[in-house]
């Protein structure tokens, strides 16, 4: 995996959700404070249980998030975060690795200590805001697959006994 050093990102990144409402110093100070990472075709960008405090803007490629050793999900999306959950609770939760040819930013969480205090409110606010809705979203989507299995389950049950 190689890292590139800072250039400018700004149309970019304002597509990143919770970045979109940040202010060019802020995203600025954040720039300086991170890498561009470059990443080929299977190449671990973060991995599982790992305790690291830095998350990920894909910017260019595609992704598989693996769970035990599982593929789960891909991600293709311009400005999705990846491992944004170590920013509340440490532990990586999978392990991302690189589909084609990728492209990251590699934000380092304490970047913010260098933010004056209205700066880290501000994009703290973003930033957790953002991550209550990808949450939101995940639970949602994890209690509707939930019920359909529940579902399933029934239906089998009751066609074995018939």
């Amino acid at each position: 995996m190689k890292e590139h050093r800072y250039f400018r990102l700004a149309s970019q990144l304002s597509r990143v959700p919770f970045m979109a409402h940040i202010d060019q110093q802020t995203i600025d100070e954040l720039m300086l404070k991170s890498v561009i990472l470059e990443a080929g075709v299977g190449e671990v960008l973060l991995q599982e249980g790992e305790d690291e405090h830095h998350f990920l803007v894909l910017m260019k490629g595609s992704v598989e998030i693996i769970r035990d050793g599982e593929v789960v999900a891909t991600i293709a999306t311009s400005g999705e975060i990846l491992g944004e959950q170590a920013l509340l609770n440490r532990k990586r939760s999978a392990t991302v690795r690189a589909k084609d040819r990728v492209f990251c930013l590699r934000v380092d969480g304490s970047f913010v200590d260098s933010l004056t205090e209205e700066q880290r409110l501000v994009y703290q606010a973003e930033l957790y805001r953002f991550l209550a809705d990808v949450l939101a979203q995940r639970l949602d989507s994890t209690s509707k697959r939930l019920a359909e299995t529940e579902r399933a389950l029934i239906e089998a049950r009751a066609a074995s006994v018939d």
